[in-house]
C-alpha cells in the first residue's frame, strides 16, 4: 500500500479554511435553523456569503464547488435552479459579524472552556483535550498530548522510506502536489486581477456619470438665479426655509413681504407728494409770468399815455416855438428817455417769454420722468402681488409634503404584527409579495408553504388559496401577487414557471405563460390601449420584463443584463403608475423607471445607507397621495418618495422590526403592510 507523504491530505482547517462551525457549541438554540446553516455542508455558517437566489454557503464550501474549472455550479437548495457565479455572489458581512459575537462552548470532551466564537478558534488549537488530524496522511484525529507517539508509530511503520529509491519517489510526488497548487493560485491571482478591473471600470463609470449631473445642476441653478428678481428671491427662500421651520416662520415671511409692499406703497405717495410740490411751483411760475405781462401792459399803457402828453406839448410848444426855443430841446430829451425805456420794455418781456419756454419744457420732462417711475412702480407692485398670492399655494403644498412626512415619521414606531412560523391558520414559511384589493382583502404570496393566504386587514384569517403542486391552482414557490381591475389575482407561479390567473375565491381562471416565464419574483397589474388588461412581470433568470395580454398572447420583452439605464441585474418588484412602469432593480440596488412601451425614462437610487440611497431592494408599492414605498431589505427599512420627480420624502422601519422585508403595500385607509421574511410575520405600520 503506498504511503501518503505529510502535507498530502487535509490539514484541520484554521478559522479561514473552515467549512462551518458544529451547531451544538452555540449556547444560542436559534442557530440551529436553517437559515443560519450552509446549504452545502449543513454546518453553521463560516464567512457566509449568498448567491442571486438568496441561499447561503460557507465561503470554502463555494470555493469547493467554483473553481478555475468549474466557473459556475447550480445551487445546493433542495429544487433551486439558481446559477451561482462569482461576480454574483454577496458577503454577508452583518450575519458574519453577529455570528463573531455569539457566546459558544468547547466540544472536546470534558473542556468546561466558553466564550465569543471569534475566541473559539485560537482556543481550538490550544486545547489539551482537542484532537490534531495525523499529518502523514491515517485520517486517525488523535488527542494532542498523544500526537508525538502517534508520529513515532508512523516513523516505525513507514521505515521503507528511507531508502534512497523511495525518498526519491516521495520527493517527485511532493514536488507534482507543489506544483498542481502553485497553478491553482495563479489562476485565483488572475481571476481576482480580472474581476478588480471590471469593477473598477465600473465605478469610474457611475463616478463620471454622477459629476456630469452634479454638474448640470450647476449650470440649472446658476441661470436660474440670474433670472431671480428680488420679489421673486424673497419668495423662493420662503420656499427653501419652510421645510426646517414651522408655520410661525412662513407667517414672518408673509410680514416681512407684506411689509416691503408698504414700503413701495409710502414710495409711490412720496412720489406723488413730489409731482403736487412740482405742479405748485410751476403754478407760481406761471402766476409770475401773468404778472410780467400785466407789468408790461402798464408800461406800454404809460407809454402811450406819454406820446399823448408829448403831442399835446409839441403842439402847444409849435404854438409857442416862438417864445421858447430850450423848451423845445428838453421835451426832445424827455423823448429820447421814452424811447430807451420802451426798447428796455420789449426786452424784458422777450426774456420772460424765453423763461416761460423754458419752464415749461421742465415740466414736461418731470411729468414724463414721474410717468415712467409709476409705470415701474406699478410693474413692481404686481410682481410682488402676484408672488404674495402664489405664497398660499406654495405654502399649502410644503404644509401638504411636511404633514405626509411626519406622518411616515409618526408611525416609525408605531407598529404591530400578526403571524408567526408555520403551515397553520395564521402562519407563513417566508412571506414574499403582498397586495390588497378595493373591498379590503390582504393576499400574501406564503412562499415555502405553497399558496396565497388571504386575511382581512387586521390579520384574521379568511381561507388559503391552492397547494403545492403543478396542476391548476396549484402552486411551487409563488413570489408574488397582484389584483387586476377585473377583481382577479394574478400569482407569480415560480418554479412552475407560469402565471396563474384566479378569482378572489380561489377558483381557477386560467394559465399565463406557460413555457415562456422563467424564474420570475414580482408582477403587476395594468390596463393598455386596445389590449385591456395586462400583466407585467419581472423575469430573474433573463433578467428582464414581459408583458401579457390577460388572454395570454406576449405583447412585450424589454431589458438586458448589466448595469447601464434599461439593464437589469435580478429585477424583483414591479408596479404600474400613471402610465409607467417602476422597476426594482434588486443587484444594482436602485428603482428604474419606463414607458409601459418598454422605453427607458429614468432611474433612482444607488448601493449605499443615506436617504435616497439602497441596499438590495425588494418590491415597490404606491399609497393614495402618489407616494413611491420601497422596501430597502438589507438597510432593514422602507422609504418613501415622490412619484414625479422621485425626490426622498421620509424612512421608516428599523432592524428591530424589520428583518428581510419583502412585499409591502397600502391600504386604503393609510396602513402599511410589510412581509417580513426572517420572522416569517406581516408588519403593519
Amino acid at each position: 500500500m503506498a504511503v501518503k507523504p505529510p502535507g498530502s491530505m487535509p490539514w484541520r482547517k484554521s478559522r479561514f479554511q473552515r467549512k462551518g462551525y458544529p451547531p451544538e457549541i452555540f449556547q444560542d438554540a436559534k442557530f440551529r435553523e436553517k437559515k443560519y446553516l450552509c446549504s452545502h455542508c449543513h454546518q453553521v455558517l463560516d464567512q457566509p456569503r449568498s448567491g442571486p437566489c438568496g441561499h447561503r454557503y460557507c465561503r470554502l464550501c463555494l470555493e469547493d464547488r467554483i473553481d478555475r474549472m468549474r466557473p459556475t455550479a447550480e445551487c445546493y437548495w433542495k429544487d433551486c435552479q439558481a446559477v451561482l457565479k462569482p461576480a454574483e455572489l454577496v458577503d454577508e458581512k452583518d450575519l458574519a459579524i453577529e455570528l463573531e459575537k455569539q457566546t459558544v462552548k468547547c466540544d472536546s470532551g470534558p473542556c468546561e472552556w466558553s466564550g465569543s466564537l471569534r475566541d473559539y478558534v485560537k482556543h481550538e488549537e490550544e486545547c489539551q483535550y482537542g484532537y490534531s488530524c495525523c499529518p502523514f496522511g491515517c485520517d486517525v484525529k488523535t488527542p494532542r498530548p498523544r500526537i508525538s507517539r502517534h508520529y513515532k508509530q508512523h516513523a516505525l511503520l513507514h521505515q521503507d522510506l528511507q531508502t534512497p529509491e523511495q525518498q526519491t519517489g516521495v520527493i517527485d510526488q511532493l514536488k507534482t502536489e507543489v506544483e498542481k497548487v502553485q497553478h491553482d493560485v495563479d489562476a485565483m491571482q488572475n481571476l481576482k486581477k480580472t474581476a478588480t478591473r471590471d469593477e473598477v471600470a465600473a465605478v469610474r463609470k457611475e463616478a463620471t456619470r454622477v459629476s456630469k449631473s452634479v454638474l448640470e445642476a450647476k449650470h440649472g441653478a446658476a441661470a436660474a438665479m440670474e433670472r431671480s428678481n428680488k420679489a421673486l428671491a424673497q419668495v423662493e427662500a420662503l420656499k427653501r426655509d419652510i421645510p426646517s421651520t414651522d408655520i410661525t416662520t412662513v407667517l414672518a415671511k408673509l410680514t416681512e413681504i407684506s411689509s416691503s409692499v408698504a414700503a413701495l406703497t409710502a414710495s409711490q405717495q412720496a412720489i406723488t407728494a413730489q409731482q403736487d410740490k412740482t405742479q405748485q411751483q410751476l403754478g407760481v411760475l406761471s402766476q409770475r409770468l401773468e404778472k410780467g405781462e400785466q407789468d408790461t401792459t402798464a408800461a406800454c399803457e404809460r407809454i402811450v399815455e406819454m406820446q399823448n402828453q408829448t403831442n399835446t406839448t409839441i403842439r402847444q410848444l409849435q404854438e409857442q416855438s416862438a417864445t421858447s426855443t430850450t423848451s423845445i430841446g428838453q421835451l426832445l430829451e424827455q423823448s429820447a428817455t421814452s424811447t430807451t425805456n420802451i426798447g428796455q420794455l420789449l426786452e424784458h418781456q422777450q426774456d420772460t417769454s424765453d423763461k416761460l419756454s423754458r419752464v415749461s419744457a421742465a415740466v414736461t420732462t418731470i411729468q414724463q420722468a414721474q410717468s415712467g417711475m409709476r409705470s415701474d412702480l406699478e410693474g413692481k407692485i404686481g410682481e410682488v402681488k402676484s408672488a404674495v398670492t402664489a405664497v398660499p399655494a406654495t405654502v399649502e403644498g410644503i404644509v401638504r409634503k411636511v404633514a405626509k412626512q411626519n406622518h411616515y415619521m409618526s408611525i416609525h414606531n408605531n407598529h404591530t404584527s400578526f403571524g408567526s412560523k408555520g403551515n397553520g391558520r395564521v402562519q407563513f414559511e417566508y412571506p414574499r409579495g403582498i397586495t390588497i384589493s378595493k373591498d379590503g382583502k390582504v393576499f400574501i404570496a406564503d412562499r415555502d408553504n405553497h399558496w396565497v393566504k388571504v386575511t382581512t386587514l387586521d390579520g384574521t384569517y379568511i381561507r388559503d388559496i391552492g397547494k403545492q403542486g403543478s396542476g391548476n391552482t396549484e402552486f411551487n414557490t409563488p413570489t408574488d401577487v397582484a389584483v387586476d381591475d377585473d377583481g382577479d389575482l394574478v400569482v407569480v407561479d415560480r418554479d412552475n414557471k407560469r402565471l396563474q390567473v384566479l378569482h378572489q375565491d380561489g377558483s381557477y381562471v386560467k394559465t399565463i405563460g406557460h413555457g415562456t416565464v422563467g424564474r420570475s419574483y414580482g408582477v403587476a397589474a395594468l390596463s393598455l390601449p386596445q389590449h385591456g388588461i395586462c400583466y407585467a412581470v419581472t423575469e430573474n433568470s433573463d433578467y428582464c420584463v414581459k408583458v401579457f395580454e390577460k388572454g395570454g398572447r406576449q405583447l412585450n420583452k424589454f431589458g438586458t443584463k448589466g448595469s447601464g439605464p434599461g439593464q437589469f441585474k435580478s429585477p424583483r418588484g414591479i408596479i404600474s403608475s400613471n402610465g409607467r412602469l417602476l422597476v426594482v432593480d434588486y443587484r444594482n440596488h436602485r428603482i428604474q423607471v419606463f414607458t409601459t412601451d418598454g422605453n427607458f425614462i429614468t432611474m433612482f437610487g444607488s448601493e449605499g445607507e443615506s436617504d435616497g440611497q439602497f441596499k438590495s431592494p425588494q418590491h415597490i408599492t404606491e399609497d393614495r397621495h402618489g407616494h413611491v414605498l420601497v422596501t430597502d431589505s438589507n438597510n432593514e427599512r422602507v422609504q418613501v418618495f415622490t412619484s414625479d420627480t422621485f425626490s426622498h420624502v421620509a424612512t421608516f422601519g428599523s432592524r428591530s422590526c424589520l428583518s428581510g422585508s419583502r412585499g409591502i403595500a397600502v391600504s386604503p385607509s393609510g396602513t402599511v403592510y410589510v412581509s417580513n421574511w426572517n420572522k416569517h410575520c406581516i408588519t403593519m405600520f
